[in-house]
């Protein structure tokens, strides 16, 4: 575009000077104020533009959430609250192309050219008059300036369009180019998982927001995890539990104390090689917008529609998938909006045993599947869990009964940890967790809870 730009300048230019030597002057302030007026343009143009694709996105999120949560929105009855949120997006958004526009015409040179082309006429004219040039020449010379228009006013609109196009690519290059905090260390240990956890004093603090004061999530945690073992993470809503889980496989890094994988830091693995061979389903799946087969077959993509087939059985998803419309090869909405809830989370499951991971983390990830399923799915799980490590963040009693171990977290703090039974005869926080998760115990031998208030 510039190329042609100057191309489309230089040339009439040209053939002004060859025409009449004395003719160029006007032509040459007429570009000199042309450069000077679209470098000032341009520098008041590009803030509007920026603000108009920040505004266009913001509007667009907007309309993405409230359609994604239409169900809500029409169950809340704030259909109207919704729209009147997307007009005020709309009109800022419209404000923001009117601003553009009252730039573009005090910007744009009318003036300064019908300025320039009276000039010329009136120069050529008087070299005509007293017999310099000749009529040709005049017209000539005129036909030029004409030319010398259109590379010059097609050049400012042009570059409005390129600046709107680089302010859009700035935005999705600011994304794509974001870095972590995270050291990816991808020259780092690399090994077969054995599923060896310890923690050593951790603690973990983040800040919600950029400004403001860290928030205390975890404090001194210590504990040791043999490779295989099963263990329940539980505690109350807030207390810590996603975050703990999150440090093994580094979503975030402690802030103090180490977090040890088969005697390894964390920090020394390769992320990839680390995160390769953790395997996390959480209680809010996502599913991509393909078929049910490459949804399952995301963590393996090599894998064989008989492996893909024998998880989604070990998931007990096998049989609602068979009922669908194309079976493995039905497409399913974005997120997974076709299927339910349970659905969701047996092919989350069924991607997970694929992927065979050496450490599995179960966060609350059966907490959509109704009773009957959920017993299948235990027998599914204890028989995955042959072999590796595996984490449960979960309010089902038969989850945490059958754990190796349990963790019992307070406030970000571990309070206790043992089997279930140890737990009922010395753990006070355990005892008010599990008769909150079980109206229907009944704690019948008083000598242990006087044992444990001990």
């Amino acid at each position: 575009l510039i190329s042609e730009t100057v191309l489309g300048i230089v040339v009439p230019l040209t053939f002004i000077f060859f025409t009449e030597p004395r003719l160029i002057v006007v032509p040459l302030i007429f570009v000199v104020g042309y450069i000077i007026t679209a470098r000032h343009y341009l520098r008041r143009l590009m803030p509007v533009i920026q603000r108009q694709r920040e505004q266009y996105g913001l509007m667009n999120a907007g309309l993405e959430e409230t359609i994604s949560g239409i169900e809500v929105v029409k169950a809340s009855a704030r259909e109207a609250l919704e729209r009147s949120k997307y007009l005020r997006n709309a009109q800022h958004f419209r404000d923001l192309f009117v601003e553009q526009g009252r730039i573009e015409a005090r910007y744009l040179p009318l003036l300064l050219f019908g300025i320039a082309l009276g000039a010329q006429f009136f120069h050529a004219l008087w070299l005509y008059s007293i017999g310099d040039i000749g009529l040709g020449q005049v017209v000539a010379v005129i036909g030029l300036m004409n030319v010398l228009r259109f590379p010059t006013f097609i050049a400012l609109f042009a570059f409005s369009v390129f600046q709107a196009g680089l302010a859009g690519a700035r935005r999705i290059l600011a994304i794509i180019n974001a870095e972590t905090d995270l050291d990816e260390n991808p020259d780092g240990y690399r090994a077969p998982l054995r599923g060896e956890i310890t923690f050593e004093h951790v603690s973990f603090s983040f800040a919600a927001n950029p400004g403001e004061a860290p928030h205390q999530v975890l404090h001194d945690i210590s504990f040791h995890i043999p490779a295989g073992q099963t263990v329940a993470i539980v505690g109350q809503t807030g207390s810590g539990k996603s975050a703990l889980t999150q440090l093994v496989n580094r979503t975030y890094d402690a802030t103090a104390g180490r977090v040890w994988i088969d005697g390894v830091d964390v920090r020394d693995w390769s992320l990839d090689a680390l995160r390769s061979q953790i395997g996390k389903i959480e209680q809010d799946i996502f599913l991509f917008s393909r078929t049910i087969a490459e949804n399952i077959a995301f963590g393996a993509p090599d894998a064989t529609p008989e492996q893909i087939e024998a998880a989604a059985r070990a998931a007990q998803a096998h049989e609602f998938i068979s009922r669908m419309p194309h079976g493995y090869q039905t497409v399913i909405g974005e997120r997974g909006v076709t299927l339910s809830g349970g659905q969701r989370q047996r092919i989350a499951l069924a991607r997970a045993f694929l992927a065979n991971p050496r450490i599995l983390i179960l966060d609350d990830s059966t907490s959509a599947i109704d009773s009957a399923t959920e017993d299948e799915i235990q027998r599914a799980i204890r028989q995955a869990q042959q072999g590796r490590t595996v984490l449960l963040i979960t309010h089902r009693l038969a989850q945490i009964r059958w754990a190796d171990q349990i963790l019992v977290l307070d406030g970000g703090c571990l309070v206790a940890s043992g089997t279930h039974e140890e737990l009922l005869r010395t753990s006070p926080h355990y005892r008010r967790i599990f008769a909150r998760y079980d109206h229907t115990t009944t704690l019948t031998d008083p000598a242990h809870l006087t044992e444990g208030a001990a």
